[in-house]
């Protein structure tokens, strides 16, 4: 897929993947589904939990300050995992950095890859970001310069501006474990069952 300058470069939404993919029988997994599986949010729930108890560290003493209590929502603890497991699942999470008028960071909000378009420059020199936030006082922010914003991707398949969701190494595995459950559930239905009816002759004598 050939992506000008300008024009919008990845995209998670599983209907839109699967309609321009039709032969592919809805390879696209999303992270919505995957959490339904109890061994991906047993896989994801520990290694995120893993990620997130360790210490970033770094030699600029303001930076060290954001890192450990990036945001006032939650403790860092649950800020660090919610990164961590969007970039399990999606292949990629991000961070916009609320600054103050001199450019200091006074707070990092989490946003989920659906409030986030990625687009490149017209000359390729970078990447520019739109993004929808939850709060109506803020809305829609446009032309989103990358030093505003903390773009995570674990992997990629156009050299690093995108990731790319493991989770679509699971399309097979889970189609399969699917069927597996339906036809688990549709047999136990069926035993409980009872394909004839029991008589029972009394005989009482004096």
């Amino acid at each position: 897929m050939i992506v000008g300058g300008g024009s919008q470069i990845g995209f998670d939404d599983a209907e839109i993947v699967n309609f321009l993919n039709p032969a592919a029988k809805n390879d696209y997994v999303s992270a919505d589904i995957a959490l339904r599986n109890s061994d991906i949010y047993s896989t994801v729930f520990q290694l995120s939990a893993d990620l997130a108890s360790s210490k970033l560290i770094t030699s600029n003493s303001r930076n060290q300050g954001m890192l450990n209590n990036p945001t006032s929502w939650s403790n860092s603890y649950s800020f660090w995992q919610a990164v961590y497991a969007q970039l399990l699942l999606g292949g990629e999470a991000f961070v916009y950095r609320w600054r103050n008028q001199n450019g200091i960071d006074i707070r990092w909000e989490y946003l989920r890859p659906s409030q986030v378009s990625v687009f490149p420059l017209n000359d390729y020199s970078g990447l520019y970001y739109n993004a929808t936030f939850d709060s109506p006082l803020v809305g829609v922010k446009m032309n989103i310069p990358s030093g505003d914003m903390i773009h995570f991707r674990l992997l990629s398949q156009n050299g690093g501006a995108t990731g790319i969701s493991p989770l679509r190494s699971l399309a097979s595995e889970l189609e399969i474990k699917d069927s597996s459950n339906k036809l688990t559930i549709n047999a136990l239905a069926k035993s409980v069952l009872t394909p004839g009816i029991l008589k029972i002759k009394w005989r009482w004598s004096a």
